[in-house]
């Protein structure tokens, strides 16, 4: 089961850009669905911390969270380093 997921899933270094979904009830209407964040660190339990242009997101997220863009859109350098509250 690992190894299909493992293949479904390919792991992202630091740096590479991610989409992350947005909860519906974290929502509105016209809010986004996703948004567009940076890996910014890998831990050891394989979790990810994901940092956005308006600052990291507070929880860790596993790599079936998120979807890898082929295209790296942000930079560690662009993070804001404020703590953002996005839950799912």
């Amino acid at each position: 089961m690992k190894l299909a997921s493992d293949r479904n899933f390919p792991n992202p270094v630091v740096g590479d850009s991610v989409r992350v979904q947005v909860p519906d009830v974290d929502r509105g209407k016209t809010d986004a669905r996703s948004i567009l964040a940076c890996v910014m660190e890998v831990t050891t339990d394989d979790l990810f911390k994901l940092g956005t242009r308006n600052g990291i997101l507070k929880q860790l997220y596993a790599r079936s969270q998120f979807q890898l863009c082929h295209e790296r859109f942000l930079e560690v350098r662009d993070i804001s380093s404020e703590v953002v509250l996005l839950q799912e």
